[in-house]
């Protein structure tokens, strides 16, 4: 019980850190490190409790990342960024995933991280423009 109370605590905390670390900079490292925690804790599931390595991990990390970013930079509102950063990336990894069922379990982290790093590319050779 006092388990729960302490994420519960700590889930505020983080939520409505914005209204009370007063210097950016901090606010700024609050962030990132809650973002790679995010990353940390999904790549211990994946690694430490399945025991399947993907390389290409980072890499659907980083589709969300730019695709936020791009739609954040075009002035579109908060959650359709959000929403562009959760489905993009799970769309790449369906497309990456569903042809990999098919291969031997050895074959899949070398499929996972070209599929990653060739969508990775595809996104930054369609036009994108990146300026700030």
């Amino acid at each position: 019980m006092i388990a729960r109370a302490a994420v519960a605590l700590g889930a505020v905390a983080a939520m409505t850190a914005p209204w009370w670390v007063a210097n950016p900079y901090h606010l700024h490292v609050l962030i990132m490190a809650g973002i790679f925690t995010i990353l940390a804790l999904s790549l211990n599931l994946l690694l430490g409790y399945t025991g399947q390595l993907s390389l290409g991990h980072a890499a659907f990390f980083g589709i969300g990342a730019y695709a936020s970013a791009l739609l954040a930079q075009a002035g579109l509102p908060y959650p359709v960024c959000l929403a562009a950063a959760v489905a993009l990336p799970a769309l790449a990894g369906i497309g990456v995933g569903l042809p990999t069922l098919t291969y031997k379990i050895s074959e899949t982290p070398t499929v996972r991280i070209g599929g990653g790093v060739n969508s990775v590319a595809f996104a930054v050779c369609c036009g994108t423009n990146v300026s700030p």
